[in-house]
């Protein structure tokens, strides 16, 4: 469940965090609730206090802002060396998200939201 990142900043950016320095001490955590679509895409509702409750289609992802930059959770993607180009066209990510509100990067999907490589457990 994800939207690219791009707009969401311009999102927390209207909602008066700051997302444009370059400052090294321009560091700070926060939640943002998103709601769920019925392809289970997340969409920016508003920032979240930790202390509000959510409706069913609702989730709390806790983000990180640093060096201007937010970061909901890691940008790496482990997979198989020679694998690459089955990631190459990746739009959405699949989280796995805690009670916490922190997500877990667990697949990744084509602008279609069709599952790209294998899931093993």
């Amino acid at each position: 469940m994800s939207r690219p990142v791009r707009p969401l900043r311009e999102r927390l950016a209207q909602a008066g965090i700051a997302v444009a320095g370059d400052d090294a001490a321009d560091v700070a955590d926060g939640q943002v609730i998103v709601r769920l679509d019925e392809q289970r895409v997340a969409n920016f509702q508003r920032l979240g206090s930790g202390e509000e409750s959510l409706a069913d289609s609702e989730k709390r992802l806790r983000y990180r802002l640093r060096n201007g930059q937010v970061k909901f959770a890691t940008n790496a993607f482990f997979f198989q060396e020679g694998h690459a180009e089955r990631y190459e066209s990746a739009r959405y990510g699949r989280f796995r998200v805690n009670e916490r509100g922190e997500p877990l990067l667990v697949a990744l999907h084509d602008d279609d939201l069709e599952l790209l490589g294998e899931v093993t457990r």
